[in-house]
């Protein structure tokens, strides 16, 4: 069985009325098939909400659920506190009306819209349900990640708890504001950018689930789903002449829905990982991945070695030295006004492009399912020495002085100045990977050297000399 979590946004649009927008929102759609798949369905027979109709005499809204062909995503999904409950559905977070600070609710079949009724009681359901507008559901308006069933199941956990919490709030309640101090834990509802308190929303409760079970959110402090784009021809020719000058984004409010791209990218290069170490289906390892992933930013290895370079060559490694002047201010001018997805987006390339170079190279050995485990490496800057993650170690992280390069991943590993160790489960694969760096003997000249450079890269130390009295040695030990 596979399982799919899916980031909705129901996006803002203009309208004319006293509010010349609609409010944003984004929530989450849980479901064992692809939404592509679903959406090439046609209509189906399913049972949906009615339109809402006004009862007169009794002064409220109501809908009924009625049997109808529609769109799958039109379809009632049974409660999720209920015995007919499949593991499917939308759910979302709000407040109990619509105020900018109020009582939060975790709302069920979320691809509808609630809108409270202004009186309730026994007679009186609190809320009626509104269609939300079709390009909600749109590819270019959401963002899918596969996820294990370890993943899927954790987050449905979390979901229930919190429905069954809030399952009894309605549009009667009153503001509470002393719940301002935690709103994530009381799950009360604050999207007033000028308050003082935390901001929990729509966008921080989707980005808060996702990321408690291990995927890359980028800020978890995001709040905005979307807004309105600048379509001025200024605006436009600032944004381009940024993209293609810099090869940054020039957008001067950041929302959930410019990151939709970057977040399926990010989890399409965990995905290749994963298929090839299952470990990292538990969210610890999945929590692994991210932190090393994200610790890659700004260090030598991801951000500062040339596009161009050549990962196969041993010997012929260019590395720049510090730039100096104008250059050096561009470039510190540049990486300070950089959204951290960009940068994200550069640490998952690289990760991409070394990955990929393996998998080629066992493709074309005949291997078309490759298995193996991966451990994770970063540089403590306060030890100065490199730390592991590795699923024997339940993915804690560990201090390692040095890597053996006399085992031949390790000697590829840094070699390659590659930031994981591969190990295959498969022996031969694991000798055709590894041959060229299975050396006979290996004196300690040489272990000192490619590790000293190795560690060089990890650490930002880029100085010219030392590369050239490090190489030196490195050349010296393997030829001696």
């Amino acid at each position: 069985m596979q399982y799919f979590v899916t980031i909705y946004i129901d996006t803002m649009k203009p309208k004319l009325d006293f509010i010349p927008f609609t409010i944003p929102h984004a929530f989450l759609g849980l479901t064992h098939t692809h939404p592509d798949e679903l959406d090439s369905q046609s209509d189906i027979e399913i049972e949906k909400y009615s339109n809402p109709r006004y009862d007169s005499f009794i002064g409220c809204y109501f809908n009924t659920i009625k049997k109808d062909k529609g769109k799958w995503y039109e379809r009632v999904y049974p409660s999720i506190l209920s015995d007919e409950f499949k593991g499917e559905g939308f759910f979302g977070f709000g407040p109990v009306t619509h105020d900018t600070n109020h009582w939060g609710k975790v709302y069920e079949n979320n691809q509808y819209a609630p809108e409270g009724n202004n009186v309730v009681n026994e007679y009186v359901e609190p809320y009626y349900y509104k269609t939300r507008s079709l390009s909600t559901f749109w590819q270019q308006n959401r963002c899918v990640f596969e996820i294990s069933k370890e993943q899927y199941e954790k987050l449905l956990d979390s979901i229930k708890t919190e429905v069954e919490q809030t399952r009894k709030r309605t549009p009667n309640l009153k503001q509470d504001d002393t719940q301002l101090d935690n709103p994530i834990k009381n799950l009360y509802y604050n999207s007033n950018p000028m308050s003082s308190d935390p901001i929990h929303n729509c966008v921080t409760w989707v980005l808060n689930k996702l990321d408690s079970i291990g995927i890359e959110i980028i800020d978890s402090k995001e709040w905005l789903p979307d807004v309105i784009p600048n379509l001025s021809p200024s605006a436009l020719a600032r944004k381009m002449f940024m993209k293609y000058a810099f090869d940054m984004e020039a957008n001067f409010i950041n929302t959930l829905k410019d990151s939709l791209a970057d977040l399926a990218y990010y989890h399409t290069i965990f995905r290749k990982f994963q298929s090839i170490d299952s470990n990292l289906e538990s969210i610890k390892g999945a929590k692994a991945f991210r932190i090393w992933a994200r610790g890659m930013i700004g260090n030598r290895f991801v951000c500062k070695l040339d596009q161009n370079y050549n990962r196969l060559s041993k010997h012929d490694i260019t590395c720049s030295s510090e730039d100096e002047g104008f250059v050096a201010t561009l470039q510190s001018w540049k990486e300070k006004l950089q959204h951290i997805r960009e940068q994200l987006r550069y640490v998952y390339a690289m990760l991409d492009k070394i990955l990929s170079s393996q998998i080629q190279k066992a493709e074309k050995l005949g291997y078309t399912n490759i298995q193996g485990d991966f451990t994770f490496i970063s540089y403590d800057k306060q030890s100065h020495k490199i730390v592991l993650r590795s699923k024997d170690k339940d993915y804690e992280p560990y201090e390692e002085s040095q890597l053996d390069p006399s085992i031949p991943m390790n000697n590829w590993t840094l070699n390659q100045y590659a930031p994981y160790i591969f190990n295959p489960k498969d022996t031969i694969l694991s000798r055709c990977l590894y041959k060229n760096y299975d050396y006979p003997s290996i004196s300690q000249g040489y272990t000192d050297s490619i590790f000293q450079s190795y560690l060089a890269i990890l650490s930002g130390n880029d100085d010219l000399r030392y590369w050239s009295e490090t190489l030196h040695k490195i050349r010296k030990a393997a030829n001696a």
